[in-house]
């Protein structure tokens, strides 16, 4: 699948995506709930992965020939 964004679409979804990393971390840190814990771990996963995705997007962006 393939989403074509507009600069400000990148910057803002990759802000979002940062900032959820550390919400994410704080809620497993102070959640008892085994099941509820697997969730976050997973979403956590599916964030950090996504995250990865755009920083190997631009970086592949930056060193695109013009």
């Amino acid at each position: 699948m393939t989403i074509d964004l507009t600069q400000p679409e990148f910057i803002a979804l990759k802000q979002i995506l940062e900032n959820k990393i550390p919400a994410l971390l704080n809620e497993l840190a102070h959640t008892d709930d085994r099941s509820y814990r697997e969730y976050l771990k997973e979403t956590l996963g599916t964030v950090e992965q996504l995250k990865a995705k755009l920083d190997a997007s631009l970086t592949q962006d930056l060193h695109a020939p013009a």
